[in-house]
């Protein structure tokens, strides 16, 4: 839903600046069959800080996208 997911928090709380260090691409995979796999921004930073962005809009990836 083109929300970034916090997968670890590390070492900070709710509220607290965190200092990224990395910006990655890599691609989503699950257990499911998957008509393709999504590519997700990485983001990690320091205390093992980790969360994943869409990387392409999820309204793109419908089956009604029209092209005008």
């Amino acid at each position: 839903n083109n929300q970034t997911y916090i997968a670890f928090m590390g070492g900070y709380a709710p509220g607290d600046e965190v200092i990224i260090r990395h910006f990655d691409l890599a691609y989503f995979l699950t257990h499911e069959d998957q008509l393709f796999t999504q590519p997700v921004y990485v983001i990690t930073g320091d205390r093992d800080f980790t969360a994943y962005y869409p990387a392409v809009d999820q309204r793109l990836l419908s089956r009604e996208v029209v092209i005008e």
